[in-house]
């Protein structure tokens, strides 16, 4: 009944906000949008839903604890502008979990790299995953740290959708780390020879045929541009290697990834093959 709900915000295009009054109301809500919210009623809370111009649930909002989509999942992204314009003109706040169901992650680590006024921050420390990040220079942001916020590729359904234009994001990500950390940059320019990087945030390039480049430092990469070169590396560091065509040496795959010790394994040595990371053995 109209009394079982209190209608905070319209939209004025079907779409409005309302809060949950009555217990029918809090039943109702947990029955359509498959989750707990009905136990809810009688709590000291303030519960808010989205709802369509036909009444229906879209979203369910615990102030300044959660957001919901059906089943506890996450919302809609037709549906995401409404909720930020809802929560941005209540001054409303919520965990990292939450904001990830709207499609928003938490970037306060690599803010200071980041463009103030080019990017449209949420709540200050929030970016939309989905919209292009710039950099402090105004400029598409392209650095592998950028990966622990959106992912390398996206499964839709049965499609794969690449977030990132591969063999771009990856020269110019290399070119920023070499440029920042030139002094921490160790490299093999000889034949079968070996670049290890010891220190945080530094390098190791293996130019040579058959060179190796090792990162043992926080958070460093091990870079590949030899024939047949190798890398390995410590937990956490990054491998990029190049793979070349045989009979002319020219490069037909670059392929890189975040030692994790799940795909790719803590001191085990790599090489790229048809585009894939082949674990080799030393010596």
């Amino acid at each position: 009944m109209e009394s079982d709900i209190e209608l905070i915000k319209d939209f004025g295009d079907g779409f409005k906000i309302i809060k949950l009054v009555g217990e029918n109301a809090y039943k109702r809500e947990g029955f359509l949008m498959r989750h707990c919210v009905g136990s809810y009623y009688g709590r000291r809370v303030e519960i808010y839903s989205l709802r369509d111009k036909e009444n229906m649930p879209h979203c369910t909002m615990e102030r300044d604890q959660q957001i919901k989509g059906r089943g506890n999942g996450s919302i809609n992204p037709k549906y995401i502008k409404y909720i930020v314009a809802f929560l941005e003109e209540m001054g409303m706040s919520v965990g990292d979990s939450e904001m990830k169901n709207l499609g928003y992650v938490n970037i306060e680590i690599i803010k200071a790299k980041l463009h103030p006024e080019k990017n449209r921050f949420y709540n200050d420390k929030y970016l939309f995953q989905e919209a292009t990040f710039y950099g402090d220079d105004g400029e598409e942001y392209r650095e592998f740290d950028l990966w622990q916020y959106k992912p390398l590729v996206t499964k839709i359904g049965f499609e794969v959708k690449f977030n990132f234009e591969i063999s771009a994001f990856i020269q110019s990500a290399c070119a920023k780390i070499l440029t920042r950390v030139s002094e921490k940059t160790a490299v093999a320019n000889e034949h079968s020879s070996a670049a290890v990087a010891n220190q945080s945030y530094s390098a190791a390039v293996a130019n040579e045929h058959s060179s190796t480049a090792v990162a043992k430092g926080i958070n460093s990469i091990a870079l590949c541009r030899g024939v047949k070169s190798k890398a390995k590396g410590k937990l956490g560091a990054w491998l990029v290697l190049a793979e070349y065509d045989e009979e002319d040496e020219n490069i037909i795959n670059i392929v890189s990834g975040k030692i994790d010790n799940e795909i790719l394994k803590e001191d085990v040595l790599y090489t790229v093959e048809n585009g894939k990371f082949i674990a080799v053995k030393e010596g």
